[in-house]
């Protein structure tokens, strides 16, 4: 299923997890999210295998805990899908969640909302990310947020420092290379995230409370750039302060906007 605008062209498949495969700029002529390939599935403890591309949901859970399965249900499950002028809408019924997700384009930019209702006859803990892969070819550098590291799974964050540009008055990355190395932690939503590249700037902005960041340099695949909007500094449910009560909702926004040098 496609949403295709004169600016942007929006992938998706409903069969496997309403993932988002691509986010082409026609202009840029560039998918930038990371593409399908075999060398990028990863098989995981309960049997499933997870493809390290594009644009999933993590819900509501990324790591294993409480009894739900790595990186939650949303992905492992047909999404209810439909394109309704420039939205692309989706829906997603899991165990004891509704989860709808509008991507709305407007020009070179993407605008996108999210409703995570509780269906459950009492209040739950919930942990979203929005687990949005990039490429890396091309990228001259990343602009991340100001602030301390906060240390994701296995991650040194004295190591991680000196692994950036920069400091914690703006961290920088550059050169995502393959290393056989993965880095995952996260920064208070303090500022945007920009992806600089020679002819363009692509800004992601939100009203989350956290940015997940993984740089994965061939751990896990071909290097990539994981940059996920979420609402806790933590990738397990156990650690998540959200919690919503019987028949809320939670909701969040985002934005990518894409601009030529």
């Amino acid at each position: 299923m496609i949403l295709n605008t004169g600016d942007l062209r929006i992938s998706i498949s409903p069969g496997h997890g309403g993932k988002i495969t691509e986010i082409y700029d026609h202009k840029f002529a560039r998918n930038l999210l990371v593409a399908q390939d075999a060398g990028n599935d990863l098989p995981l403890p309960d049997g499933a295998v997870f493809s390290i591309t594009g644009w999933d949901e993590a819900v509501p859970t990324v790591e294993t805990s409480l009894g739900i399965p790595e990186l939650g249900y949303a992905w492992r499950m047909s999404a209810d899908c439909r394109v309704d002028g420039d939205h692309l809408l989706s829906q997603w019924q899991l165990p004891g969640w509704r989860v709808e997700r509008d991507i709305q384009t407007h020009g070179r930019g993407l605008t996108v909302d999210y409703i995570i209702t509780n269906l459950l006859d009492q209040p739950a803990s919930l942990l979203w990310a929005a687990h949005v892969l990039f490429a890396v070819q091309g990228i001259e550098r990343v602009e991340l947020p100001a602030g301390e590291l906060l240390p994701g799974p296995q991650c040194d964050t004295d190591a991680l420092a000196h692994r950036l540009s920069g400091d914690a008055s703006g961290w920088h990355i550059r050169d995502i290379a393959d290393r056989g190395t993965s880095w995952k932690f996260f920064l208070a939503n303090r500022q945007p995230v920009s992806l600089v590249f020679d002819e363009a700037t692509v800004e992601i902005t939100g009203d989350m409370r956290y940015w997940g960041i993984w740089i994965n340099e061939g751990l896990f695949g071909p290097p990539c750039l994981g940059i996920e909007p979420t609402n806790a500094p933590s990738d397990a449910l156990a650690d998540s302060r959200t919690i919503v009560e019987a028949g809320a909702a939670f909701t969040a926004s985002w934005k990518l906007q894409i601009r030529s040098k």
